[in-house]
């Protein structure tokens, strides 16, 4: 028996939660979810915060998981422990959970347990909808009131503050030749705002967001993290802004695919694809020359995620899982690309040494990833792109993704 570690109620935590508590902290074990409608309970394996393999009555591996989802009664606990199990399931945390919960709105995951008082007709096209449970205040140093229609900030204009959402949920917007496009909704315990304001420089908003409920916005102490920023490693310091320039990446990606542009012939003209054993789990490499274009390829088309650059990061960290290499992406790079190791065992202890609130922003960017990453491929499915003509070897899959 290992130690527990987490233990609850599901009436106070849902899976998703449960999920991202418990990748978060890197953890290694059983997650086991008990409910008086099933049984025998259900079982997640995690390995260093990533889930690896999945158990439940009639089902096993990714089933399993989404199986669980319907789950909504019952207790969990999370024993930290050795885990043998083999690898089964290789999709990323984060896209787990969002999937789950799509497929949970969707009506077509089994409800054990009392089923929710009110249910809404799902729009498929909806954004992705982010938020967290917890918000640590002691970075809030005022708060802000919007009533629901009401301009929060504005695509390309200036400003510097980082905003948590309290209560409420706000739509980011991204103006385009077509319209506008409206990239994920965010809620309590989201963040608002981008990390290059740490560098006390000119910094021009990505998108507009707009408060589509009466919404609080907690303003978070830029001075106080600004410092706390300038007291971590240059590497890990690198690390965040690359994650902030690849989370504008992939929104430009939405962008262009939403105006059925597809850029992917032109950027991986002059590339070759890099070894999969190059990124294996637990490498992480800066770029420092050259470009590096991550793809991923779907049954409906190729998807260009982002196109790196000098300084930017690839590979895994074990603190963090933003659903791209090394396993859902390929990686294609210039012919003069290189490449510096960095020690992912480093920024981990950093990172553990962090307040709550960084820790949280840091999620939140890996989160807006995963979830925009999805939103890309949505659009490209929707209009008709990303289908070539390409080098051989990265079409359209041959056979129906699982």
């Amino acid at each position: 028996m290992g130690k527990v570690a987490l233990a609850g109620s599901l009436g106070f935590l849902s899976l998703g939660d449960i999920l991202q508590l418990v990748g978060s902290g890197g953890g290694s074990g059983l997650l086991r979810i008990f409910s008086p409608y099933a049984h025998e309970p259900g079982c997640i394996y995690f390995k260093k915060g990533n889930i690896i393999d999945a158990h439940a009555p009639g089902a096993r591996g990714l089933e399993a998981v989404y199986a669980l989802f319907g789950w909504l009664e019952g207790d969990f606990e999370f024993q930290e422990r050795p885990v043998s199990t083999k690898r089964i399931i290789t999709t990323n945390r984060m896209e787990i959970i969002l999937e789950g919960l799509r497929l949970f709105d969707d009506g077509r995951i089994k409800t054990l347990g009392p089923p929710p008082l009110e249910k809404n007709v799902p729009d498929p096209a909806a954004p992705p909808f982010i938020r967290r449970h917890f918000i640590d205040y002691t970075y809030v140093v005022d708060e802000e009131l919007y009533a629901a229609g009401e301009l929060v900030t504005q695509e390309k204009h200036h400003g510097n503050w980082i905003w948590v959402v309290l209560e409420g949920t706000l739509d980011i917007i991204r103006s385009t030749p077509r319209g506008r496009l409206t990239v994920s909704r965010v809620g309590p315990g989201a963040f608002i705002g981008s990390v290059t304001a740490f560098l006390f420089q000119e910094n021009t908003r990505k998108a507009t967001v707009t408060a589509t409920t009466d919404v609080q916005l907690g303003i978070l102490d830029i001075q106080r993290m600004s410092k706390e920023f300038a007291m971590l490693s240059p590497a890990f310091r690198g690390y965040i802004l690359s994650l902030d320039r690849r989370l504008s990446q992939v929104t430009g990606a939405c962008v262009n695919y939403y105006n059925r542009i597809d850029t992917l012939p032109k950027v991986i003209r002059d590339k070759a694809l890099m070894p999969p054993r190059t990124l294996k789990e637990g490498r992480l490499l800066r770029i420092e020359r050259g470009h590096a274009a991550m793809t991923r390829k779907t049954e409906h088309g190729t998807l260009l995620i982002a196109n790196l650059g000098e300084g930017d990061y690839l590979g895994t960290v074990p603190f963090l899982d933003i659903g791209h290499e090394p396993h859902q992406v390929s990686v294609f790079v210039s012919g003069d690309v290189k490449t510096t190791d960095i020690d992912a065992g480093s920024l981990e202890s950093e990172y553990e040494d962090l307040p709550l609130t960084f820790k949280n922003l840091i999620e939140n960017i890996a989160v807006n990833i995963a979830a925009t990453t999805n939103v890309a491929g949505n659009l490209l499915k929707q209009n008709r792109v990303g289908r070539g003509p390409y080098p051989p070897g990265i079409g359209p899959l041959k056979s129906k993704v699982e």
